[in-house]
């Protein structure tokens, strides 16, 4: 159900021509995002979930040296009380690739929330993250 969940939230998001150049990948990295979509099939399945693009860094043994760790999270407070893992992410540029499956794509920033958009199995959808409401699940920000 959860990798449902994702793969909806990932649909929520269609490929522009361009991606953003400047929007600030920082800004976007370790806050929750609920997703708006232009679908309502993905509206309805998404609901209130939030979404998080985790990242930190841990010290190796040696003190010389850091690995760091890029995770996706959703929570959904309608559900359950604590976030969930979805998977792995890269980012290159613009554009989360989630699993080396799916990706995400940053294109405009407005008023503190990113057009977004994702292709999935040829399908383009676009879609809107803007800053989750929901407080209290900040033990990643």
């Amino acid at each position: 159900m959860r990798w449902l969940i994702m793969i909806l939230f990932l649909a929520a998001c269609a490929q522009s021509p361009d991606a953003c150049d400047t929007c600030d990948t920082d800004e976007f990295i370790n806050k929750w995002w609920i997703v708006e979509a232009d679908n309502d099939m993905i509206k309805n399945v998404i609901g209130s979930a939030c979404y998080s693009f985790v990242r930190w860094e841990m010290a190796l043994p040696s003190d010389t040296a850091t690995t760091e760790y890029s995770y996706l999270y959703a929570y959904d407070p309608a559900e359950d009380s604590v976030p969930w893992y979805v998977g792995e992410w890269t980012l290159d540029d613009m554009t989360f690739t989630i699993e080396d499956s799916y990706t995400i794509t940053l294109y405009k920033e407005r008023r503190n929330c990113y057009d977004i958009g994702t292709e999935i199995s040829g399908t383009l959808i676009d879609g809107t993250a803007c800053p989750c409401p929901y407080k209290g699940v900040s033990k990643f920000e």
